[in-house]
């Protein structure tokens, strides 16, 4: 995936602006296609770091009050860093493998950069292993290669690869389930507490993790009172996260991003955005870009409906997800936040066991994989 867009960054010139949104076409009105002499190290530079990528890099090379990409002014007449916006985990993660990689002589940002590649990857390693071991709830050896197959061609699975929370996340969170249902409840905790520093929808493994407890209350009821007090260590991250943080990421994220929690009003005035968007017609590309957000969407609630059965708890993770994804403002990022629903993997695994549907649907898959990765590696907005 990497050098697919080291060839793309070479091979083609991308004409800016990018019109699929207003707020897209201001800001890339600017842009400038990579020189055609970039380094290699300017190009990987470049290519995994895009959109939010530069907040990750900047908390993990400047810290978390650098205002370098943006800030939010207070009443007070004070600044606040649009880096509040986004949880420590990864950036903190970033900077500590970083400190390595800037012994070959990488500039601080660069090793930053392959640090956030490297702890990507090890994140989607992580989340595929652990599907694999979902799946095996309800299927066979083969449903689990399928499961962690159609995982990594996922048609948005390259952000798993890029200076992105995504990788990192799905490791913790799939790996927090797979160690649940196996009833190792110690290290499920640990994932999970994890995943809810590094990204919002992270205290939701909460839900499932206290369900497999409760049945192993059931079968166990003499220890299940102790073993109850494993979702303690996600709840006391999220109080950690919010005494450091908190106060400053709701302010970030309502005034900069337009985005809040369960706010239904908002998310129907933003819905109703994108369905008038739709109707006109009159932007080819935001109407395929708000047709792909909904499809994702619909994709992933119909994948929890017909997962509920074999995988009750995943599925119940997978809807929580998407509710929050849904109402927390602008229909942006749908494909991207649906790459954490499980019960996805789990059922195009199931329909993999027809030899027509596994060639149809990796063939789509892929292609729609190298689109995406290719809009993403020249600066177009993907999500």
């Amino acid at each position: 995936l990497i050098g697919f867009q080291f060839i793309v960054s070479i091979r083609f010139t991308p004409a800016y602006p990018d019109d699929v949104l207003p707020w897209v076409a201001r800001i890339t009105a600017t842009y400038d296609p990579l020189p055609a002499g970039a380094s290699p190290t300017e190009r990987l530079a470049t290519n995994q770091a895009g959109w939010d990528s530069v907040y990750y890099l900047t908390i993990a090379t400047e810290g978390y009050a650098a205002t370098t990409y943006g800030a939010v002014d207070l009443p007070d007449g004070e600044t606040l860093s649009v880096n509040y916006a986004f949880y420590p985990f990864y950036p903190f993660s970033m900077a500590f493998l970083a400190a390595f990689v800037k012994v070959l002589a990488f500039t601080p940002w660069n090793a930053a950069v392959i640090a956030g590649v490297i702890v990507s990857l090890l994140g989607a390693l992580g989340g595929a292993l652990a599907i694999f071991d979902l799946a095996l709830a309800d299927g066979d050896e083969a449903d689990a290669s399928r499961a962690a197959f159609y995982l990594l061609i996922f048609p948005v699975a390259f952000f798993m690869a890029q200076v992105y929370t995504e990788g990192l996340f799905i490791g913790l969170a799939f790996g927090s389930l797979a160690l649940a249902r196996r009833r190792r409840f110690l290290w499920a905790s640990v994932l999970a507490a994890l995943a809810v520093l590094t990204r919002a929808t992270g205290i939701l493994l909460v839900i499932p993790l206290a369900l497999y407890l409760l049945d192993d209350f059931r079968e166990h009821p003499a220890d299940g009172i102790l073993r109850g007090l494993y979702v303690l260590p996600p709840l006391a991250a999220l109080i950690i996260w919010w005494v450091a943080f908190g106060s400053e990421f709701s302010v970030v994220q309502a005034e900069f991003f337009g985005r809040g929690t369960l706010d239904l009003p908002a998310a129907w005035e933003q819905w109703q955005v994108a369905f008038r968007a739709i109707g006109a017609g009159e932007n080819p590309q935001a109407v395929f870009y708000y047709l792909t957000e909904i499809a994702f969407v619909v994709a992933a609630l119909a994948a929890c409906a017909l997962t509920f059965r074999q995988y009750p708890y995943p599925a119940v993770f997978g809807l929580a997800v998407i509710l929050i994804a849904v109402t927390s403002g602008p229909v942006q990022s749908f494909p991207r936040y649906m790459l954490a629903v499980p019960g996805l993997y789990l059922l195009l695994a199931r329909w993999g066991r027809s030899p027509l549907f596994d060639r149809a649907w990796s063939l789509a898959s892929v292609l729609l994989l190298a689109f995406f990765t290719m809009l993403f590696t020249l600066d177009y907005w993907v999500g």
